[in-house]
Formats: C-alpha cells, sequence, structure tokens
C-alpha cells in the first residue's frame, strides 16, 4: 500500500502516545482531550501543501479523528502496537476523504 506522507505523520504522533509507560491510565476523556493538540500538529505539517487543497480543515478534522480513533482503539483492545495497521487504519481514512472531496 502506498502511504501519503500526513498518513506517515499521524501513525508517528500514535507511536508517540502509544509508547508513553503511562498510556493506559488515560481515561477515554483524556484521549479525546488530546483532539486540540493533534488538529494543531497536523496543521503544522500540512501548511505546506495547504494551496493545493481546498478543504484544508476537512482534511485536519479526518486525520485528527483517524489518530483519536487509533489511540482508543489500542486502549480498549491493549493489543501489541503495529505500525502498519495504524498506518492502514489513517490511510483508509484520508483515501475516504480525498475519494469524497474529488467527486
Amino acid at each position: 500500500m502506498k502511504y501519503n506522507s500526513m498518513t506517515i505523520h499521524c501513525a508517528s504522533l500514535c507511536l508517540d502516545v502509544l509508547s508513553q509507560r503511562h498510556f493506559f491510565r488515560y481515561t477515554i476523556p483524556d484521549i479525546l482531550a488530546f483532539k486540540p493538540e493533534v488538529i494543531c500538529q497536523i496543521g503544522v505539517r500540512l501548511e505546506p501543501v495547504s494551496k493545493e487543497l481546498t478543504d484544508e480543515k476537512g482534511m485536519t478534522e479526518v486525520l485528527a479523528g483517524a489518530v483519536i480513533s487509533v489511540l482508543l482503539q489500542y486502549h480498549f483492545t491493549r493489543r501489541q502496537v503495529s505500525a502498519d495497521l495504524i498506518m492502514e487504519l489513517i490511510q483508509h481514512r484520508l483515501d475516504e476523504f480525498l475519494f469524497k472531496y474529488k467527486s
């Protein structure tokens, strides 16, 4: 599978959070409260390509939602972290957005 650079950036954000020893001590509201910071991180990274994208806010929301979904999924399942699975999940969300965006 081919990954967008934003997918890789978002997967990196997920891995940074998941690698914290205290990740599983976070509550669901704690994880949901990460969203503004995630949006900020994505926005900074998206700036260089935003000229090509007229719905930057929509893309940022989709990617931030994907990051939070990944974190919640791992919080609930406590599975072993897989970077490949994280990238697939995020890329799938991004592909859905881009397909709707181009339609």
